[in-house]
């Protein structure tokens, strides 16, 4: 047998005891038969347990750990505690109307330590991670003002005379660098989430800025299909509020992206309209509810 095979009388006292057993345990059979089997392997924490379980069972006939299989500990000969399976079923015996305990015991120390190994390489890999999200999550207005010079720069460049081999290439340089910017957006916000540190801003804000960075982002790919582009904004809209520019552009960027890919022709239009009492023109506790559709 691969595991230790352990009979013990209904009296505690072991009277079975095979070489497997000898093995894992460092007791020959001769040594261990008829002496009480909790001075021989159970620790010592839990021999009340153990008699108590015996007695208790002598009893009702009712056992906590018979006919299941549990993992708890052992003793070696040499006083060192192992982890165990252990499984125990009683025997009736043929010759009476005596029983005795068989106790099928696995030695667990290899397959413990390679658990506790896979545990702790996880929480280094989590915490690994969680440092991963913190430092781009803190690193974020550091990534993002180099790219916002960039796109500023660019779009400034444009609007001086230049050649038109200069426009393209200036064109070009504003276009990828917003498009990069969008992707190191949807990178960082995804490492906040995971940080934690995900927060909506409430600062005050321009609509119309808003909107020209979404045109600005989503025109060329709207061309590039021949799609007509509208952008349908009431006057009655008001353009100075206060709220989370970066995630609202982010979000019409987002719908205009897909709108655009699933459109293969026609025309596109971004609308907001006022869900308020638009016709007073007056907000409600300094409030104004927008829908934007696509």
């Amino acid at each position: 047998a691969l595991d230790a095979v352990v009979r013990m009388d209904r009296q505690g006292r072991i009277v079975g005891w095979n070489a497997q057993a000898e093995k894992i345990f460092g007791w020959k059979g001769d040594e261990v038969l008829g002496r009480d089997l909790s001075e021989c392997i159970v620790p010592e924490r839990h021999r009340v347990a153990h008699r108590n379980g015996l007695a208790r069972f002598e009893r009702s006939g009712v056992g906590g750990v018979l006919d299941s299989r549990i993992e708890t500990y052992a003793l070696r000969r040499d006083g060192v505690e192992f982890p165990i399976e252990l499984a125990i079923t009683r025997v009736q015996l043929a010759a009476s109307d005596d029983y005795e305990f068989c106790s099928f015991i696995r030695d667990i120390s290899e397959r413990r330590e390679r658990e506790q190994s896979l545990v702790a390489a996880n929480v280094r890999a989590e915490a690994a991670n969680v440092a991963k999200s913190e430092f781009l999550a803190n690193m974020s207005h550091e990534i993002r003002t180099p790219m916002n010079a960039i796109i500023g720069m660019a779009y400034l460049a444009l609007r001086t005379e230049l050649s038109p081999k200069q426009q393209d290439y200036v064109g070009k340089i504003h276009r990828a660098a917003l498009s990069l910017l969008g992707i190191i957006n949807d990178i960082l916000d995804f490492s906040k989430i995971e940080a934690g540190k995900l927060d909506v801003e409430q600062i005050p804000f321009c609509l119309d800025d808003v909107l020209a960075n979404v045109a600005s982002v989503t025109s060329q790919n709207a061309a590039d299909k021949h799609l007509e582009y509208l952008f349908h904004v009431p006057h009655a809209i008001p353009r100075m509020l206060v709220g989370d520019p970066l995630r609202l552009g982010q979000v019409l960027i987002n719908l205009i992206n897909n709108a655009v890919k699933f459109t293969p022709a026609g025309e596109l239009e971004l609308s907001c309209t006022r869900l308020d009492d638009a016709a007073t023109d007056r907000f409600r506790d300094g409030h104004a509810m927008l829908r934007f559709a696509v």
